[in-house]
């Protein structure tokens, strides 16, 4: 994990450096423009970059104007190339982290754990019970609102180094670093109580929710597909700790 983030903080930076060298071309660029444009200022730059000028017009504010414009085009080309992408590794609605974030800090700790010859992760793979009733009853913003709810829960049950996501509407994985399924049932025993005392509102409707949940320890070598797999087949036998209501 700690490679993953020192490289995810690597690109944090990224951004901010290409501004800077944008912003500094830009600036070069327009001054060229504005003395070309400006024979008062050096003549005999014209004549050393062999550059005929044109009419003489303006001075200095030529040269401003002049670079002004320039940031705003390269400030308007950026923009439409850029990523709408914050580059956050969280998920702003439910505070997990990103798949390729978890993707990418898995591959770093299970090759460094290979090489080690250890292994000290179990999966928590958590199911939101009846999902698809509750869908077609309230509607695609009681999912984002259900799921937004568990990511707080499962979010404040986590430790440093342990990786939360979000796999699809229904499904969360908690890979935590741990070496006993003992606590990785405790935690999802601790999840399943506060859910135990939450509850949701929906068109008139108090909703409480039921979780499923597998609990798998990887095994030396394993890949993160494999890992998964066990997980899910875990999961298609597990029984909800309680089933959705409604009142």
């Amino acid at each position: 994990m700690d490679e993953a983030e020192t490289r995810r903080r690597g690109r944090g930076h990224r951004p901010a450096m290409r501004w800077l060298l944008a912003l500094v071309a830009s600036g070069l660029l327009g001054i060229l423009l504005g003395r070309w444009t400006n024979p008062v200022a050096e003549p005999g730059f014209q004549a050393a970059v062999g550059i005929t000028p044109p009419v003489p017009s303006g001075s200095f504010p030529v040269e401003a104007v002049t670079t002004l414009l320039v940031l705003l085009l390269v400030f308007l080309f950026w923009q439409r190339r850029s990523p709408s992408t914050d580059g956050s590794p969280r998920d702003r609605q439910t505070g997990l982290y990103q798949p390729a974030f978890v993707a990418e800090s898995l591959r770093n700790q299970f090759a460094r754990e290979d090489r080690e010859g250890r292994s000290r992760v179990a999966l928590v793979l958590i199911e939101i019970d009846d999902l698809d009733t509750l869908r077609g009853r309230y509607g695609r913003a009681a999912v984002e609102s259900i799921g937004a709810l568990l990511g707080r829960r499962i979010g404040s049950q986590v430790r440093v180094g342990d990786l939360p996501v979000r796999l699809n509407d229904s499904r969360f994985a908690v890979y935590l670093q741990c070496d006993e399924l003992e606590q990785a049932a405790a935690f999802t025993r601790r999840v399943a109580m506060l859910l135990s005392r939450d509850q949701l509102e929906f068109r008139g409707d108090v909703v409480k929710l039921a979780i499923r949940s597998a609990n798998v320890l990887r095994s030396p070598g394993e890949s993160p597909e494999s890992l998964l797999d066990r997980a899910r087949q875990g999961l298609d036998g597990a029984v909800a700790d309680a089933r959705p209501q409604s009142v």
